[in-house]
């Protein structure tokens, strides 16, 4: 498989995962083209690599495996080693695989296209593993000591709709970008 491999923190192979953490990225959606969402990932990317409060070296690039795009309903694999941990759920990331989907869902829902887009990316996710992964947003997975909003107060209402839909698409591009390069 092809896919956009951006490199993270240097983390060993995950001994075993446990569930999968669905985000919201908190930035507005780009148009619906494969640059604009390509230059979006690549943003996000280089935004987590940037010192935070709480890690001062950042997280060694993007947090998440895949990144799902609200507008276009494509979902773009980031980084295919699903089993290399990446930081999305502090304390939490030797256990567990992470879906974004693109924008700010604290007060909104996403759109039926980005909600599609997670499902699937979901339901790939089981495939790969080879079972059904509880899936959860990252407050559920969160530990006490680090409590979060996401993927957004209104949670509740569109996690049934990542149960929904039979068909699965994958858009994947064969940019490999080598360790310490940025695009």
């Amino acid at each position: 498989m092809e896919a956009l491999n951006l490199p993270g923190l240097p983390w060993s192979s995950r001994p075993r995962t446990i569930g999968i953490s669905v985000h919201h990225t908190v930035t507005t959606p780009p148009g619906d083209s494969l640059d604009a969402e390509r230059i979006h990932v690549m943003a996000i990317h280089q935004y987590h690599q940037q010192p935070k409060p709480d890690s001062p070296s950042g997280y060694g690039g993007i947090g998440y495996h895949v990144v799902c795009f609200p507008r276009s309903g494509r979902w773009w694999v980031v980084n295919p080693d699903l089993d290399i941990p990446r930081a999305g759920v502090a304390y939490r990331n030797h256990e567990m695989v992470h879906v974004a989907i693109v924008g700010d869902y604290s007060d909104d829902l996403p759109s039926l296209l980005g909600q599609q887009a997670a499902g699937e990316a979901i339901r790939w996710l089981r495939f790969k593993y080879g079972v059904p992964l509880p899936f959860a947003g990252h407050r559920e997975w969160a530990v006490p000591e680090s409590p979060t909003a996401c993927p957004g107060e209104r949670w509740a209402e569109w996690v049934p709709n990542l149960w929904k839909g039979e068909q699965m698409s994958v858009i994947t591009i064969s940019v490999i970008i080598p360790a310490g390069e940025t695009v």
